[in-house]
């Protein structure tokens, strides 16, 4: 990023670097594993109102398979955006 950007202009660059990767790095990963952590279960206890509470019983085959897919998806999806980086970046 900061090849691309003038010099008056690399803090700010670096700034709106700084927030994108905060934002998607810590948003979306909770999330997504929390999904399949809370997908892997099997019994879930339920009190007197009828609502769902924590996980007794998960199925530890299903979540190994859900999480291993979530990473690998993501490191795929790195993989691809950095040699589309490498092929596209031209120096100056």
């Amino acid at each position: 990023v900061h090849r691309c950007v003038p010099d008056k202009q690399r803090s700010f660059a670096l700034g709106v670097q700084s927030v994108f990767l905060r934002l998607l790095g810590t948003i979306p990963g909770p999330i997504l594993f929390g999904f399949a952590i809370d997908n892997s279960c099997t019994l879930w206890d339920i009190n007197e109102c009828r609502t769902t509470g924590a996980c007794w019983v998960y199925d530890n085959e299903r979540m190994a398979y859900l999480l291993m897919g979530i990473s690998a998806v993501c490191k795929i999806i790195t993989i691809i955006f950095v040699v589309m980086a490498l092929c596209l970046y031209k120096p100056p």
